[in-house]
């Protein structure tokens, strides 16, 4: 993600299933450690996604 290379994120839920997304949707979170914490995802209708925020 800090190149600009990667397209997608994977990672998996607290429920155990894999989630993948686009990298874009997460960027404003990358910090020089990476991206750490946890975040819930809203989804539209067929999974299209609406927004992502980070718990606190």
């Amino acid at each position: 993600m800090y190149q600009g290379i990667a397209k997608t994120v994977v990672t998996v839920a607290d429920d155990g299933r894999r989630v993948v997304f686009p990298a874009g949707n997460i960027q404003r979170y990358l910090t020089k450690t990476g991206i750490q914490g946890h975040f819930e995802m809203e989804l539209a209708a067929g999974n299209k996604f609406v927004g992502i925020k980070k718990l606190t």
